[in-house]
């Protein structure tokens, strides 16, 4: 499941996009997740992100957008 694109973040230069850009380790740090299971949910999709050599990168706003989701398992209420 991979995650919409932000209109308003597509006229970022790539040196802006570069500088928003931050590892699996800063990730689990403000997520309060652990680096392998932020590394899961970037190899599956569900947080956008790259992969350069073997670091995963990812941005704080996927995070953010990741973490306001309802990640509970099961029927969802009405």
């Amino acid at each position: 499941m991979a995650t919409k694109r932000d209109p308003e973040r597509d006229d970022q230069s790539p040196e802006e996009l570069a500088a928003n850009l931050i590892t699996v380790t800063e990730a689990a740090r403000l997520s309060r997740l652990t680096s392998s299971f932020i590394r899961r949910l970037l190899r599956r999709g569900e947080i956008s992100g790259v992969k350069r050599g073997k670091t995963w990168l990812t941005t704080e706003a996927a995070l953010r957008d990741y973490l306001k989701r309802d990640r509970r398992p099961g029927p969802k209420p009405r």
